[in-house]
């Protein structure tokens, strides 16, 4: 089959710092993953098809689509087919479920390839990648790798207030931001099983945060990296994800250069482009993003060029990509991802917003209004959803 198939699965930062192929994952994630199955659908190539578990759902879900003036170009299929994958990430337990539905071995990665993934995955390679920006006019950022509790406790002694970092974790979680006078047993017993199930633990200094942004990228598996274009994101005050702005890239490099020089984003990335290209560009396939963030620092504004890394698709790959897809250019909007407590809360909210911002779409664009990027049930926890105009 000459296709790609699209899977959403969302626990791929936990199932990487695990390593094993028999994580699992936690039934909230099982459930994330459930509800939004069909995001895929929304960055997918054209021609490809979106792997699904409920496949009347998810017909009745594109059908709907197609209805309010979407031209949807992929398909669902709840089949495991022998074609190749294009996952949420990589990690050994997908490719062991891969394996065990009977997938073959020319569609997997090797042994080899997941330790790859793995490495550059983690916050040691993004602590690397950072160093390589020292001397780069208009940039900051610091991070040190701690192998003991006593490296730990050496560091916060000289730095007040740090953020500690287990190597893999994803969206905001495994971060702790500690103040010296916070260095507590519970602190300490934190420290002290990520050092135990993980090995190492990261530690940098706490920044006075401006503005979250990232560069995106797409690694053909042969040798090229290529920009994706910016995305501009909110976390909220423990740095989890929150949502994404929806804006083109010229009007995020204008909010951006208020800050910083747009010369020094070229550099920065010119930089990784080609960090990518000689690390991984030929043995992975796929998107990945660096979170990035404009810091105050003694009265002037500067770039931190590499917080983290994630060798994987994720949510600013999807909003940047739905707007070059799906919005004009000179629109914006919100991309948000809403957690719901209880049955029938998801279909109430959903409801609301179709009523108090009815969608409007010219040409297969979204041009105003609301629109729900994953189907809504009485059951739903998880929802994706856009806001224009």
């Amino acid at each position: 089959m000459d296709f790609d198939m699209y899977f959403f699965n969302p626990e791929n930062d936990m199932a990487l710092a695990n390593f094993t192929p028999y994580y699992k994952a936690p039934g909230e994630i099982i459930r994330m993953q459930h509800d939004l199955e069909l995001l895929p659908v929304w960055y997918a190539a054209p021609g490809s098809v979106v792997k699904v578990g409920d496949e009347d759902l998810a017909k009745g879900f594109v059908c709907s689509l197609v209805q309010k003036g979407m031209q949807v170009s992929v398909s669902v299929c709840s089949d495991w087919l022998q074609t190749d994958y294009f996952p949420w990430g990589w990690s050994p337990s997908f490719s062991f479920q891969l394996k065990k539905k009977g997938i073959g071995a020319e569609y997997l990665p090797t042994e080899a390839e997941l330790q790859m993934y793995r490495r550059y995955s983690s916050r040691e390679w993004a602590m690397e990648v950072l160093r390589s920006f020292q001397g780069v006019k208009g940039v900051c950022g610091e991070s040190w790798k701690c192998l003991s509790l006593g490296e730990v406790e050496s560091l916060l002694s000289s730095h007040p207030e740090v953020v500690l970092k287990s190597p893999w974790s994803g969206s905001g979680r495994g971060v702790a931001r500690c103040l010296a006078d916070d260095w507590n047993d519970s602190f300490q017993g934190w420290v002290k099983r990520v050092l135990r199930t993980q090995g190492f633990i990261m530690m940098e200094p706490f920044y006075n945060k401006v503005c979250d942004f990232a560069m995106e990228y797409y690694s053909d598996g042969q040798g090229h990296i290529s920009f994706v274009g910016y995305s501009l994101f909110e976390t909220d005050p423990h740095g989890n994800y929150k949502a994404n702005q929806l804006l083109s890239d010229d009007a995020i490099i204008g909010q951006i250069g208020k800050f910083v020089k747009e010369e020094t984003l070229a550099v920065v990335n010119d930089q990784l482009q080609h960090w990518f290209s000689v690390a991984l560009g030929q043995c992975y396939r796929g998107y990945l993003g660096v979170d990035m963030m404009i810091c105050r620092q003694m009265g002037h504004y500067l770039l931190h060029p590499c917080v983290e890394i994630n060798l994987r698709m994720n949510m600013g790959v999807v909003s940047r990509l739905f707007f070059d897809r799906w919005m004009e250019v000179g629109s914006r909007g919100k991309y948000m991802i809403e957690h719901y407590f209880a049955d029938e809360e998801a279909v109430a909210f959903h409801e609301m917003m179709q009523q108090k911002y009815p969608l409007q779409c010219e040409k297969g664009k979204v041009a105003k209004g609301y629109l729900s990027l994953t189907p809504v049930t009485p059951a739903t926890r998880y929802q994706v959803y856009v806001l224009v105009g």
